[in-house]
């Protein structure tokens, strides 16, 4: 009796040290858990103030730029005695005589950078088929380049990009959108559609063509913006006085022009020489449709 008694406590001290040494563990991961925080769920700030959050896409927009130009670099080797255009666009109509107030958002570009094939940075969720649209998975948060929905409003209204591009379009507002656009994707005969969804819904695209793509809403006629994809990292957005800059060109000739929703588009010639800073001054900007006389 003695021996199985023994036998009893002994197997019951085992059971203990069992449990205790499992809920130690147990407690100790959660506690790591606990102070490393989700760096996913920490990108992007609290809905309840869209100012932050419109900035950091900017920001994230402006890394990804960056990222862009230094993957054509690594890929295509370093730039040598790399050059920087800087400039002005103005913008004259009947409306205004004060050119500056219709100069932002327009994008200025080298239209050829030869010798070179640009990708853009690869992201976790790339897609392998440019027209389609996928749901990403719940939680995951937005990666530039991004196109926001917020208090019906497409945000950024102007989204330059370089073409391999794969681009998010999360839903931060609080109804239903239901992104589409008018004509063709560039490159093929398809039309973008991404279906109505809900908020907290990130769908993502990919688009492998140059070209402009203007996006409307079906749930919102009011809602509008364009996507203008683009062959080579360089170019940019003008400021809200119509200054623009474009850094890292490798030496050579090229022409530069400029796109906008509304006005003509321009171009000039330009040499950029080792380590030169090139100041353009672009012709004015006229725009696209001029309008109609008054008829007695």
């Amino acid at each position: 009796m003695e021996t199985k008694f023994n036998r009893a406590v002994n197997i019951i001290k085992i059971m203990i040290m069992t449990l205790i040494i499992s809920l130690s563990f147990y407690v100790t991961r959660c506690g790591l858990c606990a102070e490393e925080p989700d760096e996913m769920e920490n990108l992007l700030p609290p809905m309840d103030n869209y100012a932050e959050i419109e900035a950091k896409i900017l920001e994230l927009s402006e890394e990804l730029s960056y990222k862009n130009i230094m993957s054509a670099r690594k890929t295509e080797g370093l730039v040598k005695d790399p050059g920087i255009i800087v400039g002005k666009v103005k913008v004259v109509t009947t409306h205004s005589d004060k050119p500056e107030r219709h100069s932002e958002d327009t994008i200025v570009y080298l239209e050829h950078v030869l010798g070179h094939s640009y990708q853009p940075v690869i992201k976790r969720h790339s897609i392998k088929t440019g027209h389609i649209a996928f749901t990403k998975e719940n939680g995951m948060p937005a990666e530039p380049p991004i196109m926001d929905q917020w208090n019906v409003e497409f945000i950024p209204h102007v989204l330059p990009i370089l073409k391999g591009s794969t681009i998010d379009f999360p839903n931060t507002d609080n109804v239903r959108h239901n992104v589409y656009s008018p004509e063709p994707i560039p490159g093929t005969h398809r039309m973008l559609s991404l279906g109505t969804y809900d908020p907290n819904v990130i769908k993502i695209i990919r688009l492998d063509k140059p070209g402009e793509i203007q996006l409307r809403c079906n749930v919102h006629k009011e809602m509008s913006a364009f996507i203008v994809v683009l062959d080579n990292p360089y170019f940019t957005l003008t400021d809200k006085s119509g200054e623009f800059t474009i850094e890292n060109v490798p030496p050579g000739k090229y022409t530069l022009k400029t796109w906008h929703e509304k006005f003509k588009p321009v171009s000039t010639e330009i040499t950029v020489g080792p380590n030169e800073t090139v100041e353009v001054e672009l012709p004015s900007i006229s725009e696209k449709r001029e309008p109609r006389e008054k008829t007695r």
